[in-house]
């Protein structure tokens, strides 16, 4: 399955005035790529945020204060739980 995704090369857009819609492609190839598709719509549904980030960085200004500056890399892992 992969090998044949793989040789069909880039997919592109038949209206070049509108994006392509990527989840509404890999819809409508489902029957020729069933498991690809399924990884694929798995992954392209996650939205893009950096919500998490920001409160891994949060959480770390409050472990990594100028009283606690020592701390060994594993206890400051283990405190945020990254």
């Amino acid at each position: 399955e992969l090998k044949v995704y793989l040789s069909t090369g880039p997919v592109t857009s038949s209206d070049p005035r509108k994006p392509l819609d990527v989840i509404m492609w890999w819809r409508e190839h489902e029957t020729t790529y069933p498991r690809l598709s399924q990884v694929a719509r798995d992954h392209l549904c996650i939205p893009a945020s950096s919500v998490d980030v920001e409160r891994i960085f949060s959480k770390a200004r409050i472990v990594l204060s100028d009283l606690r500056n020592r701390l060994a890399v594993q206890t400051v892992r283990s405190l945020i739980c990254v």
